[in-house]
């Protein structure tokens, strides 16, 4: 009976999890609202007014519009699908102290699979 215990509480704290993020999941609609009323104002004031002191008054208020914005994202206990996740740079995994050192063949790039000198699975296919 301790395993049917065990999934039933498995199964409440899911429950208790999904209601938890539904309810603090409207922070992105907020985020949105305040970025399209900053870039409302932002851009009549760009295409009105010129100099060196509209430019000093947008760049300010821009960095103080995506800074704040991204401050308020980043305190966020609930984030969507995919803000989150790390994309790599590169496909290829980094190499381990035993491997060698992967150089392009003459020329610039590799000619193919197999061109460098890396071993076999490290080369993506």
């Amino acid at each position: 009976m301790n395993g049917f215990a065990d999934a039933g509480g498995a199964l409440g704290h899911a429950a208790d999890v999904e209601s938890e993020s539904v309810r603090r999941s409207g922070w992105y609609a907020r985020y949105l609202w305040v970025y399209a009323a900053g870039q409302l104002a932002l851009v009549p004031m760009a295409l009105l007014w010129r100099g060196l002191a509209a430019a000093l008054v947008l760049s300010l208020f821009n960095l103080t519009l995506v800074s704040g914005l991204s401050v308020y994202a980043a305190r966020q206990r609930v984030v969507r699908r995919g803000f989150g996740a790390a994309v790599p740079l590169s496909t290829v995994p980094p190499p381990t102290s035993g491997d060698r050192a992967v150089r392009p063949a003459a020329g610039g790039r590799g000619t193919g699979r197999g061109s460098s000198t890396a071993p076999r699975s490290a080369v993506s296919g």
